[in-house]
């Protein structure tokens, strides 16, 4: 059965006579706050911005009951070691009516600090009244013994990863997000030369080049076939020789799983360059936590011994993508037998790459805007590419 909160968010809502245009946003905050999700909802226009709305599960976290939350700032839950620079972008967040994610270290009522992967969006109700929700998870777990929010790699990665428009160097922190659909946090680490102490036991003794270690909980099924992979934001500009490798090296994966999806993109049908496989070859893979228990720290990768529910609201799902032959610190494609590293410039020239997950409508033939429902973003960017400037100037 499903959980029950002491108040839904619409049962708030109703009683304090507010409504949405978009009905949405409160059957989701509903199930955020029905499947154990932390959540708190705060009004900008009281003094002092104080939370109006809180879950119960963001009180088991916390340890404070809801009558010494409801009328406070958050900043209530601050202690000595959390970073002003945290604070800071958060106050920024709100201050330009932004969503936008945040690591800080909060502390309980006990004095336990605790890390808070913290996302914060604004809504606004059909009066015109703005609002903002913000979403909770403690990742301390992700971290043992840490108190403080790792502050990116001591090796230089000559990559950026964004996700929801917030910036991180890889091997250091995760980042989390958001959306309709789902909610969770995302982690990149990548193989440099030296090796990163903070992240040398993924690599040691493996050829791997990268980890994407993702961890989601379902907010609300998305229609469709779910895919997964990598794209870029355009059309793939390839010479006769490249293009001739790239068909060589999809008729091999085709053989593999002939229900990948590729295209070296199509302006006339608004797809993008890719190549994305059905999320359910990954299942097997999956460790899937059950609403109300806790989830594996980020990356582990054990998988659920057992069939498992499929993307089903409340549960959470802990996957690794790993990949031996994408080098994101040098941006080549190497160890491929029989083949010397290639530059990922000379299959998609200045486009950086994002790792997606969408669904499409059973039997779509082209994967393009007007058909997708992109439910995770990733943006990695190299040094040498024109982009990278940009995402630099996000870094916190």
């Amino acid at each position: 059965p499903q959980p029950q909160t002491p108040m839904a968010f619409s049962e708030w809502c109703a009683a304090n006579r507010i409504t949405f245009d978009n009905e949405s946003i409160v059957a989701s905050l509903d199930q955020v706050a029905a499947y154990d999700g932390s959540l708190v909802v705060t009004d900008p226009a009281q003094p002092d911005h104080p939370i109006v709305f809180v879950s119960d599960y963001f009180q088991q976290i916390t340890q404070y009951p809801k009558d010494e939350i409801v009328g406070k700032n958050c900043r209530f839950l601050q202690g000595p070691d959390t970073d002003p620079a945290d604070v800071a972008r958060i106050r920024s967040l709100i201050q330009s009516r932004s969503e936008g994610a945040v690591r800080l270290l909060n502390y309980t009522k006990s004095g336990q600090p605790f890390l808070n992967s913290f996302y914060i969006q604004p809504v606004q109700s059909s009066d015109g009244r703005m609002f903002f929700v913000g979403c909770q998870s403690n990742v301390s777990d992700s971290y043992p013994s840490e108190v403080q929010v790792p502050r990116g790699p001591k090796v230089p990665t000559n990559v950026i990863m964004v996700v929801n428009g917030m910036a991180i160097e890889p091997n250091g922190e995760a980042v989390p997000f958001r959306n309709e659909y789902i909610q969770g946090q995302v982690r990149l680490r990548v193989r440099t030369n030296p090796l990163d102490e903070a992240v040398a036991p993924f690599f040691d003794g493996f050829r791997r080049q990268f980890g994407l270690d993702i961890q989601f909980t379902v907010l609300k099924p998305a229609e469709g076939d779910f895919y997964v992979g990598g794209e870029v934001p355009g059309t793939m500009s390839l010479n006769l020789a490249s293009k001739g490798m790239c068909s060589m090296l999809l008729k091999v994966i085709k053989m593999w799983d002939p229900l990948v999806h590729s295209s070296f993109g199509d302006e006339k049908h608004k797809e993008r360059g890719h190549i994305c496989f059905p999320f359910k070859n990954f299942a097997k893979y999956l460790i899937v936590t059950p609403p109300g228990e806790q989830p594996p720290p980020l990356g582990t990768t054990d998988p659920t011994p057992s069939p498992s529910p499929f993307l089903l609201p409340g549960y959470t799902y802990t996957l690794s993508f790993k990949s031996l032959c994408l080098s994101l610190s040098s941006w080549d494609i190497v160890n491929v037998p029989g083949l010397k590293s290639i530059g990922l410039r000379h299959f998609w020239g200045k486009f950086p790459l994002h790792v997606v997950a969408y669904t499409v409508p059973p039997g779509t033939k082209h994967h393009g805007a007007d058909t997708k429902t992109t439910i995770l973003d990733v943006e990695i960017i190299h040094s040498t590419l024109p982009r990278f400037p940009e995402a630099q100037a996000l870094l916190r």
